[in-house]
């Protein structure tokens, strides 16, 4: 089970603090504690499921980052970052296909240097809108 706090890295390793301000039976909302209500920035850890025993049951994780960014001009808008995972419930897709996929998402997110991935030329080509 994950700890209410955690304390994260953000690009350049500094500490983020995200704090546990509320929780449900699918999952828990967590805010930065350095951030206020017009920069506000949450952390969201979502589980919910989806199909039946008859057409296969899903699961679903989704690990959210929600930030709001302040306009010069006035009012704001939200940045999100989404990971999320649809796992089928079957003894047939394994934890280790799991990981494999996540490394491999990772891998190219990064650009194989996990060590300092936020050098990437790979999230820059996407942000590019290249595929």
């Amino acid at each position: 089970m994950l700890a209410n706090n955690l304390t994260l890295d953000d690009a350049d390793g500094t500490d983020v603090v995200f704090n546990l301000v509320s929780q449900d039976a699918n999952g828990n909302r967590r805010v930065d504690v350095s951030t206020t209500r017009t920069n506000l920035r949450v952390l969201n850890i979502r589980h919910t499921q989806s199909g039946s025993s008859k057409t296969g049951i899903v699961d679903r994780h989704l690990v959210q980052v929600v930030q709001t960014v302040p306009l010069v001009a006035g009012g704001s808008v939200d940045l999100t970052v989404n990971f999320t995972m649809n796992v089928p419930r079957t003894s047939e897709v394994t934890n280790q296909f799991v990981l494999d996929d996540i490394a491999i998402i990772l891998d190219l997110l990064t650009d194989g240097a996990l060590t300092n991935p936020m050098t990437s030329t790979t999230i820059t080509a996407l942000l590019r809108g290249e595929a």
